[in-house]
């Protein structure tokens, strides 16, 4: 090392220069130090830097190595599951209104004036409460006339048939005699004997008859008198009032009237929820399938089943009406308030199924990675049946027990090594 260093210092002088007045001689000598001192640094840094770069190639060299002689990547950890047996069940969901269970408007039978009213908007009634009263001018005085029409007729009655009796045992007698002894008694005697008791027989038959009348008008009118006081023909709420006290009402059952009706009364303890069915769903659509109801207004989740389907496709929207009788005691729903109703329109039990997260979707075919005993994944096209937000039905591809990789499906490769986690999925059928 010290040759080297010796070719490279610059040749000195053998006798030194001569020094200022006042100089010393260790002054004279500090500049040719500091030259070498500074050859000595370049020359450790340019070591140095070999160093590294000879490093750098050869770990660079060695990798080349490595990969061109194949080293194997390392495993990748991923999430996998057991294709399991469970239940799948496919949901429709539909948007529904809430309506009365039954709601009426109430007329009159008779004309009259409203003499009192005794409900109001939102008032709740029960059964047969009274509701209002009518004032029908001149209703009592024909009660009063008809009654005593019937009380005359009785006595007509009473008169006739004590005529008859008599007519008819001296009809009775003058036949009986003529019986035993001919020619004794004419027979006009006879004759106009028969006639007068038939006539009498019919006098009293009339009278009964117009008895009879009279008490059905009486009967009548005390209906009428009945229909003055309107009562609920149900329990409900008060929607609508119409009309006020004092006013003239008609008729309800006039023909050709257009009467106003008194109130508008609405069942809402119990409620009917309707909902319009596509044409392409009324075929699995019947009463007592299982539905789902959220009803967002009231922050109320409800398990019920359909009710009722009217059977008939409406020719102008192409739907059915389906209903869902919903108990409301509380009345916390209101009629017209809407609730998402979701509808079990199939159901397939003991069936192999899969989440979503396990399924890959590519240009309309469905894929699963199955994870081999090797730790290598095979991607596999599956046939899927009928599907719900949470799970898949698998018909054909997988059998049950084989694994299957859970997620993060787009890091996956076929043929790749993997480090397989298994998951249990809590809460359904299809946890391995």
């Amino acid at each position: 090392m010290s040759e080297p260093l010796d070719r490279l210092a610059p040749a000195e002088p053998s006798d030194p220069p001569a020094l200022p007045q006042g100089g010393t001689a260790a002054a004279s000598a500090g500049p040719s130090s500091a030259r070498r001192v500074g050859w000595v640094a370049i020359l450790v840094i340019l070591i140095v830097a070999s160093a590294v770069a000879w490093k750098v190639m050869g770990a660079g060299s060695t990798s080349s190595n490595e990969r061109a002689q194949g080293a194997p990547a390392a495993s990748i950890p991923v999430a996998v599951m057991k294709v399991a047996r469970g239940e799948v069940a496919r949901y429709e969901v539909f948007e529904g209104e809430f309506l009365p269970f039954q709601q009426v408007e109430l007329h009159p039978e008779i004309a009259g004036f409203l003499t009192a009213i005794s409900v109001d908007e939102g008032d709740r009634v029960k059964d047969k409460q009274v509701l209002a009263t009518l004032d029908v001018p001149g209703l009592d005085e024909d009660i009063a006339r008809s009654r005593a029409q019937a009380e005359h007729d009785a006595h007509v009655i009473a008169t006739a048939e004590a005529t008859f009796e008599q007519n008819h045992q001296t009809y009775l007698r003058l036949f009986g005699v003529s019986q035993q002894q001919a020619h004794l008694i004419a027979e006009q005697d006879i004759d106009a004997a028969k006639a007068l008791d038939l006539s009498s027989q019919g006098t009293w038959k009339a009278a009964v008859s117009q008895e009879a009348a009279s008490k059905a008008e009486t009967a009548k009118l005390l209906i009428f008198k009945q229909c003055c006081t309107i009562t609920a023909p149900f329990a409900g709420i008060v929607t609508r009032r119409y009309v006020d006290t004092g006013a003239l009402v008609e008729g309800g059952v006039a023909a050709g009237v257009q009467a106003t009706p008194l109130i508008q009364l609405s069942q809402e303890d119990l409620l009917r929820l309707s909902f319009p069915v596509t044409e392409s769903l009324v075929a699995l659509i019947h009463a007592g399938l299982p539905a789902h109801l959220h009803v967002d207004a009231v922050h109320d989740d409800i398990q019920t089943s359909v009710t009722r389907v009217r059977s008939k496709v409406d020719e102008a929207t192409r739907t059915m009406e389906v209903q869902i009788d919903v108990p409301n005691p509380l009345l916390l729903i209101t009629p017209g308030m809407y609730a998402s109703v979701q509808v079990c329109v199939d159901r397939h039990v003991d069936v192999l199924i899969l989440p979503h997260e396990a399924i890959r979707r590519r240009a309309g075919t469905h894929l699963v990675y199955v994870v081999g005993a090797d730790d290598q994944v095979q991607e596999r096209p599956i046939t899927i049946g009928i599907e719900n937000p949470e799970s898949i039905e698998v018909l054909s591809g997988v059998t049950a027990g084989e694994l299957v990789v859970y997620g993060n499906l787009d890091i996956i490769q076929p043929g790749q090594r993997v480090d397989p986690k298994p998951v249990s999925l809590t809460g359904g059928a299809h946890a391995p």
